[in-house]
C-alpha cells in the first residue's frame, strides 16, 4: 500500500490516476481511482473514459498516470474526491457559507453535485440565516448548483431588492460588490431584467400621483375632499410629490436611476409624508378658523401601492431556467429510515 505524506492523499489503492493540483507553496497530490472520477461527474466520463478523445484517457492505468488540475480550490476538491470515494471519516460535519460556495464552485466545474445533497444538507441545516448580500450571492450560486429552489428564490428575491446598475450597466450589489464570474450570464440578465421591471412598476406610483395633481385646474373638482381650502390642499400636496421626484433623482425623467435598488426606492417611498393635519384659514390677517386635512395627501395612496406590488414579488423560479432539461431538484430533508422501514 501506498504512503500519505503532507502532500499526497490518497483516496483508492490501488490508484490508477494522480491528481496534481498547483498551489503557491507547493504542488499536492490526490491519489484517485478514475473509475469513480467517470461515475460522479461527466466532464472527468468525458475527459478520462474508455471512448475519451482527450489526451488524459490515455494515460489512464499508466505508472505514474498523471494530469494537472489548474485553478481549482485544493480543500474543496478534496472534500469532494473524499466523499465520492466513500472516504467520509475525513469530511466535515459542520461547514462554513465560504467553503461550501468554493465547493459548488467545484462541483458546477466538474458536474459533479449530485453527490454531495446530503452533505449539502446537512452543512447548510446548521448555519444560521444569511444577512448580508455579499453571502446571498453566494448561496445563490449555492442553490444554483446544487438546484435548491426554495433557497434560490429566497435569494435571488434579495439580490434582486438589493442590486444596482454602474456606469457600464453591469449588475452590482448595493455595497458596491460586482457578481462573481461563475454566476451564469442567463441568471444574471434574469436579475436585471427582473429588477428593472420593477423598478419601472414603482416609479409609476409617484408619477400617478403626480398626474393626479397636476391636471385639476382651480375650476374642477379637487382631489382633496375637505369643503373649504381644497386648492391649498392639493398644492401642497403636489410640492410633496415635487419635492419626492426631485430628490429621488426621478425628476424630470420619472425614471429611478441605475445607481437606486429596489430596496432603496421602496425605503424612500416609506418617507413620504403628507403636509400636516390642519389648514388655517385667515381673514383679514386674523385666524378664524381650521379644518383637519389629515386624511388628504399621497401617502396612504403610495404606501398601499408600493406594498401590493411587493407582496406579489417572490424573487425567481429556478425550474424555470431548467424547463426543458432532465434536472434534480432537492429541496426536501434527508428521509430518516426506521427498523420497520427494512422489515420484508
Amino acid at each position: 500500500m501506498s504512503e500519505e505524506t503532507s502532500s499526497t492523499i490518497i483516496l483508492a489503492d490501488p490508484a490508477d490516476l494522480c491528481l496534481q493540483i498547483p498551489l503557491l507553496a507547493e504542488n499536492k497530490y490526490i491519489k484517485v481511482s478514475s473509475t469513480v472520477l467517470c461515475l460522479a461527474s461527466k466532464v472527468f466520463m468525458c475527459m478520462l473514459g474508455e471512448n475519451s478523445k482527450f489526451r488524459e484517457s490515455q494515460l489512464v492505468g499508466r505508472e505514474e498516470a498523471q494530469i494537472i488540475l489548474q485553478d481549482d480550490d485544493y480543500d474543496s476538491l478534496l472534500t469532494i474526491l473524499r466523499v465520492i470515494h466513500m472516504q467520509t471519516a475525513s469530511v466535515p460535519f459542520t461547514n462554513t457559507v465560504q467553503n461550501i460556495y468554493h465547493i459548488a464552485v467545484v462541483c458546477d466545474k466538474y458536474e459533479i453535485a449530485a453527490p454531495l445533497l446530503p452533505w449539502i444538507q446537512l452543512w447548510t441545516s446548521s448555519l444560521p440565516d444569511s444577512t448580508t448580500t455579499s453571502d446571498s450571492l453566494k448561496w445563490l450560486f449555492i442553490s444554483w448548483v446544487f438546484r435548491k429552489p426554495a433557497m434560490f428564490q429566497r435569494f435571488s428575491k434579495h439580490l434582486i431588492m438589493a442590486t444596482i446598475l454602474n456606469n457600464g450597466m453591469e449588475l452590482m450589489t448595493d455595497e458596491g460588490e460586482p457578481f462573481p464570474d461563475v454566476i451564469p450570464d442567463r441568471l444574471i440578465a434574469a436579475i436585471k431584467a427582473c429588477r428593472q421591471e420593477i423598478l419601472d412598476e414603482l416609479s409609476t406610483i409617484p408619477t400617478r400621483e403626480f398626474e393626479t395633481y397636476c391636471k385639476y385646474k382651480s375650476n374642477e373638482r379637487s382631489v382633496c375632499r375637505m369643503r373649504e381650502k381644497k386648492n391649498e390642499c392639493d398644492a401642497m400636496c403636489l410640492g410633496i410629490i415635487l419635492r419626492y421626484l426631485i430628490s429621488s433623482g426621478m425628476w424630470p425623467k420619472m425614471e429611478y436611476p441605475n445607481s437606486k435598488s429596489i430596496r432603496s426606492v421602496v425605503d424612500e417611498l416609506d418617507k413620504v409624508e403628507n403636509f400636516g393635519s390642519q389648514i388655517t384659514y385667515f381673514q383679514q390677517g386674523i385666524a378664524y378658523n381650521q379644518a383637519n386635512h389629515s386624511e388628504c395627501g399621497p401617502k396612504g395612496r403610495i404606501d398601499s401601492a408600493t406594498a401590493a406590488l411587493m407582496a406579489d414579488f417572490n424573487g425567481l423560479e429556478l425550474r424555470a431556467f431548467y424547463e426543458n432539461e432532465e434536472i434534480f431538484f432537492r429541496d426536501e430533508l434527508p428521509v430518516v429510515m426506521s427498523d420497520e422501514d427494512y422489515e420484508d
